[in-house]
């Protein structure tokens, strides 16, 4: 069965299916979908001076980040949950405002979320992380909770 329609980024797989995004709207068309469609809970939006995470229903600031950080050693990233309305897709994204905090993304989604699956009982989650040993590597005790929501 198809995932999704390649062209549009229309997820067209049934509700039996959880389609795992990894990425935001610009590289992946999926995501890039559901944003625009205003299906998840949270879009990425960028200007001239950040980068930053709303909330889709109120377009309130979630987090923000000065383009001119510098992004190798701290970032923000969100794991999120969305369902199409149209195929009953569900879909977990997640995705950092740059490189380092999709890579750190992956690694709390795998060592901190999924381990505890059961425990998470929101729509979204959003998280900084911030590299304190110097090695450009997320770890555990690098990540913090900023907040979350359905």
């Amino acid at each position: 069965m198809e995932a999704l329609n390649i062209t549009t980024g229309r997820p067209v797989s049934d509700s039996s299916e959880l389609l795992v995004v990894a990425g935001g709207p610009f590289f992946q068309n999926v995501e890039g979908y559901l944003e625009d469609q205003k299906i998840t809970p949270l879009y990425w939006t960028h200007d001239n001076d950040v980068s930053e995470y709303r909330k889709t229903a109120t377009k309130e600031v979630v987090v923000s980040l000065p383009l001119a950080e510098d992004h190798d050693s701290h970032d923000f990233f969100v794991i999120q949950f969305a369902r199409d309305p149209a195929s009953g897709s569900l879909i977990l994204n997640m995705q950092g405002l740059w490189l380092s905090g999709t890579v750190a993304g992956s690694y709390q989604l795998i060592h901190g979320l999924l381990p505890e699956l059961s425990k998470q009982d929101k729509a979204w989650y959003a998280y900084e992380w911030t590299d304190q040993d110097g090695d450009k590597a997320p770890a555990l005790n690098e990540i913090r909770l900023v907040d979350s929501g359905d």
